[in-house]
Order: C-alpha cells, then structure tokens, then sequence
C-alpha cells in the first residue's frame, strides 16, 4: 500500500484486549511498515513474564518515561528513513500523549494516522483473561483487568477533528478490518493533502 510519499506513524486508541497487536502485526508486513510494541519492549526491560508481575513498579512512571523515551527515539529514527511505523501500545488515549506523538510525526514529515478498534468491554475482558502469554501480552486476572480498564476510561480524551482517526471493529477479520483502514486511509490522507 503506497498510498503516500510520506511515512505513516500509526497508533492506537482503546484499551488492552481491544485487538491493537492482532492488527498491528499482520498490518506491518501488508504496508511496509515496523512495528513497535511497548509490551515487548518492557518485556525486554525485566527479562520475563514473571519479573513483570513481581514488579509492580514495571508500569511506574519513572520506568514508562524511560520506555517511551527510547521507542520515540526509534520511531524518530525509522520514520527519518521514509519507513512507516505502527507504535503497539494502548499510550495514546490521553490527549498530552497525542500531541506528543504529533510533534514527532510532523519533526519527520510524517501522516499520524489513530486506528480506533472498536471492541464490545464484555469481549475485551474475555480476551485479557484468557489470552495466551507472549511478549506481546500478559493474561491478566479479572481484578487486574477491571483496573486497567478503569483507568483507560478514566484517562481516555476523545480525539479531536484535527486528528486522522480510522475506526475499525475489533471482532472483524483482518482481512475485511484492512479493507476499512485502507478505504478510510486513502480518504483521510486525501483529505490533508
């Protein structure tokens, strides 16, 4: 899909268990693009499933700032060399984090593309709690997941005009969610052209 001169910077909105890494990963190949996961990236940072749930201070705000300063580095660092980049990671519900995220999209004259996967909470928590552990995504306890999900509702700021949103459902196949992004790609890169 060369829809563009520029490169894509591609992030999410909505919670975990949405679908973002089931998208992502089979998006990245299908467009050319890398895919940045911050769960692997932490991941790589504790060394294992288990030190990341003994660790509580894992998802701490000092550890998160020194995660995401060194996957912006290398969004920055790809999106210079004209390849696009899809950033796995649930970070962008807050509207401080996206402007963020603008800046280093427009630093490297890139299209900030949000991909929004609609995705009913019943199903959400089902596949959280019995999703199978990789190094992309841990299985969460019932508790656990509540939490996390109340806290991505308590910090989502719906995006605004301003921004490209495309809207997918998250309990499509890939194949008819690609025919959405890309239908809904051509239309917002056309638009901001």
């Amino acid at each position: 899909m060369n829809r563009t001169q520029k490169p894509l910077l591609i992030a999410f909105l909505g919670s975990i268990g949405v679908g973002k890494s089931y998208f992502a990963k089979q998006l990245a190949p299908r467009i050319g693009a890398v895919r940045l996961s911050a769960d692997a990236a932490r991941l790589g940072m504790f060394g294992s499933i288990e030190a990341l749930k003994s660790q509580p201070e894992s998802h701490g705000l000092d550890n998160n700032k020194r995660l995401f300063g060194v996957i912006d580095y290398a969004v920055g660092e790809i999106l210079s060399s004209g390849v696009s980049v899809i950033y796995d990671t649930a970070r962008y519900n807050g509207a401080d984090n996206r402007r963020e995220l603008k800046r280093i999209a427009d630093a490297h004259d890139a299209h900030l593309v949000y991909v929004w996967i609609d995705t009913p909470r019943d199903i959400v928590r089902e596949r959280v709690m019995n999703r199978e552990e990789t190094a992309d995504q841990r299985r969460l306890d019932e508790t656990a997941t509540n939490r996390i999900l109340a806290f991505h509702d308590e910090h989502f700021n719906p995006p605004n005009g301003d921004e490209m949103v495309i809207k997918i459902n998250g309990q499509d196949e890939f194949e008819d969610q690609y025919k959405d992004f890309s239908v809904q790609l051509e239309q917002g890169v056309a638009a901001n052209e």
